[in-house]
């Protein structure tokens, strides 16, 4: 797990670099805490920042939060009935979305493209599929 983190703030600076944004302390603390979450919303994000940048403010917060969306740097996951959550990871996939708790995980799921693609002749250029339901943790709590 600790190379995958490692990995994945390498990969983060590289693209930080290639964007022209410079790697400030905020930008990599706020990107290792996005990935060491997965899924994070603002005022988890928020509380988290504080406990290592002790004077971040929540407009520094959402001003680098906006900048990385714009560089396509991070995502913007809108959950019904949830805070909307950061991700890191850009590539296409669907979420799996826990309606009791709001756990959100992420899965590859290629067959609604594909099937649009070759049936349907349709060219995807991207995709959002969100699947709502129980996680198994909630499920075992409560029975």
């Amino acid at each position: 797990m600790i190379f995958d983190t490692i990995a994945v703030m390498e990969n983060f600076q590289a693209k930080l670099q290639a964007s022209g944004l410079k790697i400030t302390p905020q930008r990599t603390i706020i990107a290792d805490i996005i990935s060491r979450f997965g899924h994070i919303d603002m005022d988890q994000l928020f509380i988290e920042t504080k406990k290592v940048l002790h004077n971040i403010s929540l407009a520094t917060l959402y001003k680098n939060i906006k900048l990385l969306q714009e560089k396509q740097l991070l995502r913007e996951v809108s959950i019904d009935g949830f805070k909307t959550k950061y991700e890191l990871n850009l590539s296409e996939h669907s979420h799996l979305i826990c309606e009791s708790c709001g756990l959100v995980t992420d899965i590859e799921c290629p067959l609604p493209k594909e099937f649009a693609q070759s049936s349907q002749q349709f060219e995807v250029r991207r995709s959002s599929i969100m699947l709502y339901g129980i996680c198994h943790n909630c499920k075992q709590h409560k029975s």
